[in-house]
């Protein structure tokens, strides 16, 4: 690992640490900052996979308009008569 993912390594679990340390006193405001560090946690890494799924999406919706351009207009090429 370099060593800004150290650093962010280190910070993460001191911060985890320092959240874990006030919620085992037992205080109601301390087990009330822990959940909302995990929920805030849980709701950052939703919104990474929602993030990721719309650009999916967007991709998808470009490449089959460009994969099948008639679709897009509504119609189709005239018959071939013999």
């Amino acid at each position: 690992m370099c060593l800004i993912q150290q650093l962010y390594s280190a910070v993460i679990v001191i911060s985890i640490t320092r959240c874990l340390t006030l919620a085992d006193s037992g205080t109601v405001d301390s087990m009330e900052a822990w959940c909302v560090y995990v929920l805030q946690g849980i709701l950052d890494e939703l919104s990474k996979v929602l993030t990721n799924w719309l650009i999916f999406l967007t991709c998808r919706k470009i490449s089959w308009s460009r994969l099948f351009p008639m679709q897009k207009s509504g119609r189709s090429l005239p018959a071939k008569r013999l």
